[in-house]
């Protein structure tokens, strides 16, 4: 992009109805593309802003303002809206009487708005590929050789998986040179572990006649939206799950959309054991509802925008996710008022 060009962005949380777009002078060398987030002047603060689009000479002109007054784009951020996002909150503006900034506000995660979200560091474990044989066989101590061993087996291993051992073990093999390790930022772990026996009411199940039907007949349609209709235990839940595996298993992404009294830690486990065959070893399960934290909301937010998790298991709001590849939008228990936001901005998420 040219420098010094005159751009049209929206800025977040303002309540401005007239089309909501501000005009800015950019001159710096990043280049731009709508739904880039920048922070910009309004009044004597930096407020979040996000590019939509190069105005023309003849836009400027037509416009009454004044060019000496127009302020400078401050900063690029790291993160951005996609141009589905941007013409989503477009359409939620329209269409729900908010400007596009409020509609904008319920796309980002506090921490992302406000640039403060860091990745964790963890510390990543393995046996120096240049130790001898030898030395390994004189080690003395019996939690070294201990620890030894599982990274025989294991090979390189996380600070997490190797929790059964003191960092007094750790440095003692780091200051012999037998272990090497490296520092790597990761996501936050919002995990949940099944037993044995919950893990057991969550197999997958044969479809009967009746379900089969549903699954056949939505496969041979047409149309882009089904509703499944069935009395409490009919087995609607395992139609959606196993068009949930099919969608999987083509490579494109889920969204299961439950209400908020629903989505507890036992849920998130449950599809983990359903479907966690179907990922790669650097995916997960992700969610996101209300009763996160701030931060780890942010971290679900970056590990979807990263294309990395492959189910995404939320309340209303996250149908605002960044998704690369959605292929299937599931709501169950479509009727439940939590899928109406009744604040700004308000919508139906259906």
């Amino acid at each position: 992009m040219s420098s010094s060009v005159y751009i049209s962005v929206y800025l977040f949380d303002r309540r401005i109805f007239a089309g909501g777009e501000f005009v800015y002078l950019y001159n710096l060398d990043q280049e731009l593309h709508p739904g880039s987030l920048l922070s910009v002047e309004f009044g004597s603060e930096l407020v979040l802003a996000l590019f939509d689009r190069v105005l023309s000479e003849d836009e400027i002109a037509q416009m009454d303002i004044d060019r000496e007054k127009i302020k400078e784009v401050q900063e690029v951020k790291q993160w951005h809206i996609s141009a589905y996002g941007l013409a989503l909150a477009q359409f939620m503006a329209q269409r729900y009487f908010c400007s596009v900034g409020q509609a904008l506000s319920a796309f980002l995660p506090k921490q992302i708005k406000e640039q403060s979200f860091q990745k964790e560091k963890t510390q990543y474990y393995q046996i120096d590929p240049q130790i001898q044989e030898e030395t390994l066989h004189a080690i003395r101590g019996n939690k070294q050789k201990e620890l030894i061993a599982q990274l025989q087996k294991a090979g390189e291993s996380s600070r997490k998986e190797l929790s059964g051992f003191s960092l007094a073990t750790l440095r003692s093999l780091q200051e012999k040179s037998i272990i090497q390790s490296r520092e790597e930022e990761c996501f936050l772990d919002i995990g949940y572990a099944l037993s044995d026996e919950e893990m057991e009411q969550f197999i997958q199940y044969t479809l009967n006649t009746d379900q089969q039907t549903v699954v056949d007949d939505i496969l041979q349609s047409d149309r882009s939206c089904h509703l499944i209709h069935g009395v409490t235990g009919s087995g609607k839940t395992e139609v959606f799950l196993q068009r949930i595996e099919q969608v999987l298993q083509s490579g494109q992404q889920c969204l299961v959309l439950l209400p908020e009294i629903a989505l507890t830690p036992q849920t998130l486990a449950r599809f983990t054991a359903r479907f966690s065959e179907l990922f790669s070893q650097d995916q997960q399960i992700a969610m996101l509802h209300s009763g996160l934290s701030d931060r780890a909301r942010a971290s679900e937010y970056l590990r979807i925008s990263e294309n990395r998790v492959p189910l995404v298991i939320g309340s209303r709001s996250s149908i605002f996710a960044p998704f690369q590849n959605l292929g299937l939008i599931v709501m169950d228990e479509v009727h439940d008022e939590s899928f109406h936001q009744d604040s700004t901005p308000r919508y139906r998420t259906l």
